[in-house]
C-alpha cells in the first residue's frame, strides 16, 4: 500500500483466496504466505492460519519492536547495550508461537496442520455476502458489516496514515497515529464496558454504600451494554394478555441457574471469592472458582479437621 493505494484486510484476502483455490481444487498445490503490516498479535496469527494461511510475515511488527527499544519502551540489557534486532524478533516469535500453542491446546489440537484452514471460529457482525465470499462455512447467526462498510473502515485508516488535509507544524497527528483504545480506554476510541465513569460510580457506591451512585452505575452499564453486547439490544416484549401468575416461574427457582464466572484465586482475592460463594449459597446458585482456590479451601479444611482430632 501507499499514499495512493489503500491496504486490504489480510484476513479477508486470505479467506477469499483460500476458498477460491478450494473450489477450483488447487488448494493443496499452492501455499499461501501472508506478508502484511496488519497482523501483530496472537489473535491475528490464529485467525489467519485458521482461515488458510501457511506462513505469515508480520514485517511491521518486527520493525516496530526495534523502534520500541530505541524509544525506551523496551529496556536494554543489564550492561546498557541494546538488544540486537535478531534477538528481539526471536523473542517476539517465541512469545507468539507460545500464545498460538495455548490457543490450539484449548481446542484439543496438537498440530498446526490440524488447525490450518479448520475455521473453528464463529463470525459476529459480518454480512452474509462477506461470509460467503471470504469465510464460507463459518457459522454466523447475526448479520452485519458489508464490503462497503469494511471498505469505509479501510479508507478511514488510510486517511489516518496519509492525511489529505495539511497538518499544522508541530501537530501530534503529523508524527503519531491516534490511539484506537483497543486495550485501554481512550476518548473517541474503542468502547469498553468498563469506562472511567462507570468505574467511578461503582467505587462511589461501594465505598459510600450509596444507592444513588449504584443506580447511576447501573444506568451507565446499560448504556454501554447497548453498544458492546448483543444482549444489550434485547427489549422486553409487552403482551396484550397477561400470563397467569401460577404459570410464571418464581424468582427463587430462576436464581438457581445463576453461576459466577470461573475466576482464579490470583485474578481477584480471597475476600471476593468468599463474598461470591456466600451469595450463591444463599440464593441456591452455583459458585465457580479457580483450581488454586479450591485446593486452598480443601487444604484449610483438612488442616482444621486434623487440628480438631489431635
Amino acid at each position: 500500500f501507499s499514499s495512493k493505494r489503500v491496504a486490504v484486510s489480510s484476513l479477508l484476502a486470505v479467506g477469499a483466496v483460500h476458498h477460491h483455490l478450494v473450489k477450483n481444487l488447487e488448494r493443496t498445490r499452492i501455499g499461501l504466505i501472508v506478508e502484511s503490516a496488519e497482523p501483530r498479535e496472537v489473535h491475528h496469527f490464529c485467525t489467519l492460519v485458521g482461515f488458510g494461511a501457511d506462513a505469515i510475515c508480520p514485517y511491521l511488527a518486527t520493525e516496530a519492536i526495534w523502534r520500541l527499544q530505541v524509544d525506551g519502551k523496551i529496556p536494554p540489557k543489564a550492561s546498557g547495550e541494546f538488544h540486537s534486532k535478531d534477538e528481539l524478533v526471536k523473542k517476539y516469535f517465541k512469545a507468539s508461537n507460545y500464545g498460538m500453542m495455548k490457543v490450539l491446546a484449548k481446542m484439543g489440537i496438537s498440530t498446526l496442520a490440524s488447525y490450518k484452514g479448520a475455521q473453528i471460529f464463529e463470525a459476529l457482525g459480518l454480512s452474509s455476502e462477506v461470509i460467503e465470499k471470504c469465510f464460507a462455512g463459518t457459522p454466523s447467526r447475526v448479520d452485519g458489516a458489508t464490503f462497503e462498510v469494511l471498505a469505509s473502515d479501510a479508507l478511514h485508516l488510510h486517511e489516518l496514515a496519509f492525511p489529505t488535509r495539511i497538518l499544522p507544524p508541530g501537530s501530534a497527528e503529523a508524527v503519531a497515529l491516534p490511539n484506537p483504545g483497543d486495550y485501554h480506554w481512550r476518548k473517541g476510541g474503542e468502547i469498553h464496558l468498563n469506562d472511567p465513569l462507570a468505574i467511578a460510580k461503582l467505587q462511589e457506591a461501594a465505598r459510600g454504600n450509596s444507592v444513588a451512585a449504584y443506580k447511576e452505575y447501573s444506568k451507565r452499564i446499560q448504556e454501554l451494554n447497548k453498544t458492546c453486547n448483543l444482549r444489550g439490544l434485547l427489549k422486553f416484549k409487552e403482551a396484550d394478555v397477561k400470563i397467569p401468575l401460577e404459570e410464571v416461574e418464581p424468582a427463587s427457582e430462576i436464581v438457581k441457574r445463576f453461576c459466577t464466572g470461573a475466576m482464579s484465586y490470583g485474578s481477584i482475592s480471597l475476600e471476593a471469592h468468599t463474598t461470591l460463594a456466600t451469595a450463591m449459597n444463599k440464593i441456591g446458585g452455583k459458585s465457580n472458582t479457580g483450581t488454586f482456590l479450591a485446593y486452598r479451601v480443601v487444604l484449610l479444611l483438612l488442616i482444621e479437621v486434623s487440628v480438631r482430632t489431635m
